[in-house]
């Protein structure tokens, strides 16, 4: 025995979520699945508690339920994000996943879970003895060396059964595997160790039941046991102040320490002493100090009062929480409501005056009588009024740990201090054992589990919202950066590529104010998509072309085809060159109607749809042979066909224009895997001269031939998106221009276009932008699978990344608000070289994201490596232009 509370070797065999006990008990665990309850609307939160509620009513016996923040590998994370890759033919996503593994291992990462654990009933008094007796036999066993034997084959079959009625009678459940069940068992005892398991790797180590002979063979689990618990680290304090004086400490120094710590003799300090030194031969000492709750409140708000759920959201740092509890049905609890009200009812009568008694010689009735008349009077009004309530007489034990015992002790003071007067957590002195003990499934309940026990009704423990969590993003795909969210940092993942494969629109929208970090993690996102074998073909509006400069960058200059509209001269972009049938016959008649303004019903819209089907099939079909149409056809007495003509005639004759009439210059090259079209100097109409008739007619050439040429540059986009069999992501930063005319545009329509049927075409789109309206209008906005929302001070601008977001309920909004306004990416920070504000260090590039219709705060990561670092980012030099 490690000590009274904890057998050496708890585990006797594990068939499945089955686990077989040397006192005879069988338990089953499973796994639950939380909730996305940070951002949760005040309807939700109701209809998580009732959910809850629910499954915590349909639990008997004597449940375990463990919220265990188990560590996440940096290893585990980057094999996540190469599922599915080929690193040989992918070799900038290897470098960039190998990057994100020397970046996350300096992390503290982790993810919580959550697990119930139940021991079985037994069948019948002949079953229950049964399982007495094998659990003495195992025992004995033991005692002299001997395995202990291995549950029959009926037995397993038995047990199975009930563990399975169990998983179909409540919702939620998912039976925890052979491997699971360990890692509880193994990561207890390496909390915040280097040692400490990952539960990934725990699920690479497959553990399956072996039948041979009609007998179980199972593996051995004495290794569970090679632990060594040290109840306030007496054994170590005892072999420090016992050091010779050879050892280097002096009598006094030993002394001081003595009297500091406690000694082993009486005398010191034992308060000092509430912490649990655990040493195991693999992961050395981990420090681990426990908690519970000795008093709750009477009542809490819900929502408003889930300090369950407070624990994961408000900690700044990992806890782990367990709830041992005896469940008692309805009218047992309704009788054991009954009983103690008339004994109170009794109590209340000793302080009532009897009639030839003087009231003023008789005591005021004490609080605490009162205090319990209501609390039982709430209880049975409880219970009267849901049939299937039950009581939990339980306790909630907490555990933290820390590289050092003076940050243990530092997090398990804290942890204390989050607690109110009402609901009040103590660290039980010399019971940090069973503390421990009471969180690990499979060990008897010990003493303290008695000492510290509260009485709730399901419904109240379910208000404090007990399955609450943050998981954002994919379980595989490039890592993107951190939860921000919580006191645990999660890796966050995106496989937009994988997501039309799931019959998800790969559809994101990114909006920030500037410097919030929009453009670093828009192209970020594309190095990522790129690096996994998918193309990407947009937009660059700076003057700097920072995309191009970044893609070069990352893929090298052979894999990038920059296009830049306002200087043309190498390549043409003739939609009847460039596209193939119908696609370029489409584009070529949306790029003149939109430069001359020709409405597609009109004598002249007809005319110029006759020409363009004269040149279809045509072997070098061009813009200048569409002319070369309307010409002849003006010789033969058509008016529209002659005044088409001599328009398209004068445009060709503009320098401008030359990439798309010059037919010396050679069609643009769409097999790039990274197409960009710089637009930094092309002129486009404002969004006003687009409503007014009078002002559209009296537009200047050079902002027609940019709008017509942008939207050009979009239909050719969609076509390359639509005809290739890799991902293609269709990516516009400042999306204002593309989408600004609204429906019925082509520009607008195109992108509606992307989103609605990219998915069929394995295709994506990223808008990005300074304010979520550039998007055009709320349809499009509300179609984004994935929206991204950086910092942005303007209150005005803020209300709409709120909207962005789809949040309707106001109090939700107005956190969100706040968020925004001030706490992403905050310019809290003095630079002490210039007294500027700057954004606080390690809080760069936070972003509140909505993926797959869960809202969280995240940390976009950068990755360290060298040539990317440089090209990504675009705050100035600060010594450029000094002298």
């Amino acid at each position: 025995m490690l000590s009274a509370n904890l057998p050496a070797e708890p585990l006797r065999a594990i068939v499945g979520n089955l686990a077989w006990t040397h006192d005879g008990t069988v338990w089953a665990l499973w796994r639950l699945d939380p909730v996305p309850y940070r951002y949760a609307t005040g309807e939700d939160q109701i209809s998580y508690g009732r959910s809850a509620a629910a499954l915590l009513r349909a639990l008997r016996g004597e449940p375990l339920l463990l919220s265990l923040c188990g560590r996440i590998g940096a290893d585990d994370t980057v094999q996540r994000s190469l599922a599915g890759i080929d690193a040989a033919r992918h070799p900038v996503y290897a470098e960039l996943a190998a990057a994100y593994r020397t970046l996350l291992a300096g992390s503290d990462l982790r993810e919580r879970s959550y697990w119930l654990a139940l021991p079985l009933p037994a069948a019948n008094t002949a079953a229950a003895a049964f399982g007495a007796l094998s659990g003495a036999a195992s025992q004995l066993a033991r005692s002299f060396g001997l395995a202990p034997a291995a549950p029959s084959l009926a037995e397993v079959r038995a047990r199975a059964a009930q563990a399975t009625r169990v998983t179909r009678a409540i919702a939620g459940l998912t039976p925890a595997r052979p491997e699971e069940v360990l890692w509880i068992h193994r990561r207890a005892p390496r909390r915040g160790t280097a040692g400490e398991p990952p539960l990934a790797a725990a699920h690479r180590q497959r553990r399956e039941t072996v039948w041979r002979g009609g007998r179980l063979r199972t593996a051995s689990y004495a290794a569970l046991g090679e632990v060594h618990l040290d109840e306030g680290g007496r054994a170590a304090t005892t072999a420090q102040t016992t050091t010779a004086p050879g050892g280097g400490r002096s009598l006094v120094d030993a002394g001081l320490r003595w009297l500091r710590d406690g000694g082993p003799a009486t005398g010191g300090n034992p308060f000092s002493h509430r912490y649990l030194r655990v040493t195991t031969p693999d992961a050395g000492v981990s420090h681990q100090a426990f908690l519970t709750l000795s008093d709750l409140p009477a009542e809490w708000l819900f929502p408003g009062g889930e300090w369950l759920a407070g624990l994961h959201e408000d900690v700044p740092f990992p806890v782990d929480w367990a709830i041992r509890a005896t469940v008692l049905p309805g009218p047992e609890a309704k009788t054991r409501v009954g009983r103690k009200r008339r004994q109170l009812a009794d109590q209340l009568g000793e302080y009532t005056p009897g009639e030839n008694e003087d009231p003023g010689l008789t005591e005021d009735v004490p609080d605490w009588v009162l205090t319990g008349q209501r609390q039982l009077a709430e209880e049975q009004a409880g219970l009267d009024a849901n049939q299937a309530e039950v009581e939990y007489q339980m306790t909630v034990f907490l555990g933290v740990w820390g590289a050092t015992r003076g940050e243990c002790e530092e997090r398990a003071e804290a942890l204390r201090l989050t607690f109110s007067d009402e609901m009040i957590a103590v660290r039980p002195t010399g019971d940090q054992i069973g503390c421990y003990a009471a969180m690990l499934p499979g060990v008897v309940s010990p003493r303290v589990v008695d000492d510290y026990r509260q009485f709730l009704l399901a419904d109240d423990l379910a208000k404090a919202m007990p399955l609450v969590g943050a998981r954002l993003g994919d379980r595989t795909g490039q890592v993107l950066g951190l939860t921000a969210d919580t006191g645990l940092a999660e890796p966050v993942q995106l496989n937009i590529a994988g997501w039309t494969q799931r019959d998800i629109s790969a559809s994101l929208g990114l909006f920030a104010e500037l410097g919030a970090g929009k453009s670093v993690t828009l192209k970020k996102i594309l190095a990522d998509v790129g690096a996994g074998g998918g193309r990407t073909i947009g937009w660059d509006r700076t003057r700097s072309q920072e995309q191009s400069v970044f893609l070069r960058a990352v893929f090298g200059e052979r894999s990038v085809q920059v296009v830049d509209l306002a200087r043309p001269g190498a390549f043409s972009l003739d939609p009847l060159r460039v596209l193939p049938g119908l696609d370029g016959l489409t584009a070529a008649e949306t790029f003149i109607a939109q430069l001359l303004g020709v409405e597609a019903t009109s004598e002249t819209g007809t005319v110029l749809a006759e020409a363009l089907t004269a040149v279809a099939d045509q072997p070098g079909r061009s813009m200048n042979a569409v002319i070369d149409v309307l010409a002849a056809d003006a010789d033969r007495g058509n008016t529209a066909a002659g005044m088409l003509a001599r328009q398209l005639s004068a445009a060709a004759r503009r320098p401008v224009c030359a990439v798309i009439f010059d037919e010396r210059l050679p069609p643009l090259d769409l097999s790039a895997d990274h197409i960009v079209f710089a637009t930094h100097q092309m002129a486009l109409p404002k969004r006003h001269e687009l409503r007014s008739d009078l002002h559209a007619a009296k537009l200047p050439f050079a902002a027609l031939f940019g709008r017509a040429v942008l939207t050009l540059s979009a239909l050719i986009a969609k076509t390359v998106a639509f005809g290739d069999r890799r991902f293609v992501l269709v990516h516009a930063d400042e999306c204002y221009w593309l989408t600004r005319e609204g429906e019925g545009s082509p520009g607008y329509d195109t992108v509606l276009e992307l989103i609605r049927d990219g998915r069929k075409n394995h295709a994506g789109i990223l808008l990005a932008g300074h304010d979520p309206d550039d998007t055009g209008d709320d349809t499009l906005l509300g179609l984004l699978s994935a929206t991204f929302i950086g910092r942005q001070r303007n209150r005005r601008l803020a209300e709409r990344y709120v909207d962005a977001l789809g949040v309707t309920d106001r109090d939700v909004r107005a956190r969100l608000l706040r968020t925004i306004t001030d706490d992403l990416s905050p310019l809290s920070h003095i630079d002490p070289a210039t007294g500027d504000s700057i954004v606080q260090p390690g809080r760069e590039g936070e972003f509140l994201a909505k993926i797959h219709q869960r809202i969280g705060r995240l940390r976009v990561l950068i990755p360290p490596v060298d040539r990317l670092q440089a090209a990504i980012r675009t705050t100035p030099d600060a010594t450029a232009g000094r002298p």
